[in-house]
């Protein structure tokens, strides 16, 4: 089974491309240290993650289906337990397997007012805003928006800030 390239675009521009295999991925920060590209499975991420209510509010679909953004709440650490599954139809299972990646370590972001724009050289261009936690005021403050390139055919995901 192949595992899509995952190329955060700092890192492109920084030299630093990376492809995701078995590892982690970093990229860099909503706000301080480090953001972490992970499987669903190495981020711990299930089901009982998912912040999606009960009319659809935290899950996008694109690509017809074949790529689905949601919403997770991993509860701790609670400033910044937010985060975002991708997860990607493998362009060469003749099975309809997916890929399952999670972006963790936000204070929150808000999906149902992401903005998407489609270009064919590019593919898919996702744009999600993202809010960091201010310990000196103990409130959330907004952050830099996540943005991903996904394209569905190729099995790529890339990610900048």
């Amino acid at each position: 089974m192949r595992i899509p390239t995952i190329i955060p675009t700092a890192m492109v521009s920084a030299g630093l491309a990376l492809t995701l295999g078995q590892g982690t991925l970093m990229a860099q920060a909503p706000a301080s240290g480090t953001l972490e590209l992970k499987s669903c499975e190495q981020a711990n991420v299930g089901l009982r993650d998912l912040a999606i209510n009960s009319r659809g509010s935290g899950a996008r679909s694109f690509y017809e289906g074949n790529v689905l953004l949601l919403e997770i709440d991993q509860v701790e650490p609670a400033a910044a337990s937010a985060g975002l599954v991708v997860l990607m139809l493998d362009p060469e299972s003749t099975m309809g397997d997916r890929h399952c990646y999670a972006f963790t370590g936000f204070n929150g972001l808000d999906l149902d007012r992401a903005r998407s724009s489609y270009s064919a050289s590019t593919g898919l261009r996702v744009s999600i805003a993202t809010s960091r936690y201010d310990h000196d005021t103990g409130t959330s403050k907004p952050g830099r928006p996540l943005v991903l390139r996904i394209n569905a055919s190729a099995g790529t995901v890339a990610a900048s800030r």
